[in-house]
């Protein structure tokens, strides 16, 4: 597996968590997906659905930060406005390649996870505990 749900990963926001949980999905079906030699049809159709449901977490995450009040959101929303744009080069770099994913590609995927939710997603988990 690419990558495997760890507590470390919760952010302790049930329904985020959930998100979480469901992008990782996406990420281990695209790695398997590349691992079995699968066309690029079929990486192209997991890589858009990875794409199209970070947006939406992106958005939801968004509301919800604005919805307790988190101060830092106006920095998040700029970092997710840049994850966006790096998953649409990368995306961009794979529709021109005769090949297909590279492993740079799961290399921004795993720091992504690491550092942005780890990180990042876990100050608004933070702040949702302590201003309920």
């Amino acid at each position: 597996m690419f990558v495997d749900w760890q507590p470390r990963f919760s952010v302790g926001v049930p329904n985020m968590d959930a998100a979480h949980k469901k992008l990782m999905g996406l990420m281990n079906q695209l790695h398997e997906q590349r691992a079995a030699g699968e066309g690029k049809a079929a990486l192209r159709s997991t890589l858009k659905a990875l794409a199209d449901y970070t947006a939406v977490h992106f958005r939801e995450e968004e509301a919800f930060m604005q919805a307790i009040g988190f101060p830092g959101i106006d920095s998040h929303k700029r970092i997710h406005a840049q994850l966006l744009g790096q998953l649409s080069g990368h995306f961009d770099a794979f529709e021109a390649s005769e090949d297909g994913l590279p492993d740079q590609f799961f290399t921004f995927l795993k720091v992504w996870l690491t550092a942005h939710i780890m990180g990042i997603d876990g100050k608004y988990g933070e702040h949702a505990r302590t201003h309920r």
